[in-house]
């Protein structure tokens, strides 16, 4: 590595020993429950619409587990290479998925369903550089975090549809709506690489890893039914369940007095995971 200009002082602050970290970049999460019920959701209407006899001419079924993250770190240090910080993140995944099908007539129909998970992030952390090569640094930071975790389901089909045997049945809704939050502890830590362009204004890169399963997601659903020429309207509020179904997987809002069945469980965001993000450090 050649040796480049010296920094005079690593850490050099204006006098209040305060580093501001901001950030930006890519977050991928394993998903879980959350992951696995939406698109189980998307490949049974799918199912249901080609077993009442459509054509399906394009589908177009999207990923939800990875998204932008911003945040930052406020970190105050005890000495130039080690200090104590609180930082905030926010992550937002969520792909719309598009299905094109024929039903008698002269235009194509569509079931379209959006999906989207954001989580909130609180964290404590321990803060350490090891400068180098006069302008370099590498460093480490890693503790505890809160995650505040929302996904929402919205699924929409056209009203060419409404002919269908599923969902005359009632086995399709023709529109359905979830939402649920949850909140648990989990860890994250991370390593970064930084080029000091003074004592007080670095840039820098960074891979951080996360371990969270969020759990106990409580919401509300609604979903609208055509049956017998009319339109229905069905709300209720609970706990949000993940259902083995013998087909696909589904996610289902289950008030308190209902039973769920044997084969649910109460569904998890499994947000542990990777993130990749680049930012700006500025010393106080």
């Amino acid at each position: 590595m050649p040796e480049l200009e010296p920094v005079e002082t690593y850490g050099a602050f204006f006098g209040l020993k305060i580093t501001l970290q901001i950030k930006g970049g890519w977050n991928v999460f394993s998903g879980g429950d959350i992951e696995n019920g939406i698109s189980g959701m998307y490949d049974n209407a799918v199912d249901l619409i080609t077993t009442s006899g459509s054509s399906i001419v394009e589908s177009q079924k999207k990923p939800n587990h990875a998204g932008l993250e911003v945040g930052g770190d406020l970190v105050y240090c005890i000495t130039p290479h080690f200090g104590i910080g609180i930082g905030w993140g926010k992550v937002t995944a969520g792909r719309e998925s598009v299905l094109a099908f024929t039903v008698p007539g002269p235009v194509n129909d569509y079931l379209r369903t959006h999906p989207e998970i954001k989580v909130s992030v609180l964290r404590l952390g321990l803060f350490y550089a090891f400068p180098f090569a006069g302008r370099l640094a590498i460093s480490l930071h890693g503790g505890p975090a809160l995650y505040s975790a929302e996904y929402s389901y919205n699924m929409a089909v056209t009203t060419g549809s409404y002919g269908l045997d599923a969902i005359q049945l009632g086995f399709l809704p023709t529109g359905l709506y979830q939402e649920a939050r949850a909140k648990q502890m989990g860890l994250e830590g991370g390593i970064g690489f930084e080029f000091n362009a003074n004592p007080f204004v670095a840039f820098f890169v960074e891979a951080l890893g996360r371990y969270a399963r969020i759990e106990s997601f409580e919401g509300e659903e609604e979903a609208t039914l055509y049956r017998d020429n009319r339109r229905q309207v069905f709300a209720q509020e609970g706990s949000a369940y993940f259902v083995a179904t013998d087909k696909y997987p589904l996610l289902d809002i289950v008030p308190p007095e209902d039973s769920a069945g044997a084969a649910a469980r109460k569904a998890t965001l499994d947000f542990s995971g990777f993130s990749f993000s680049a930012g700006l450090k500025l010393r106080f």
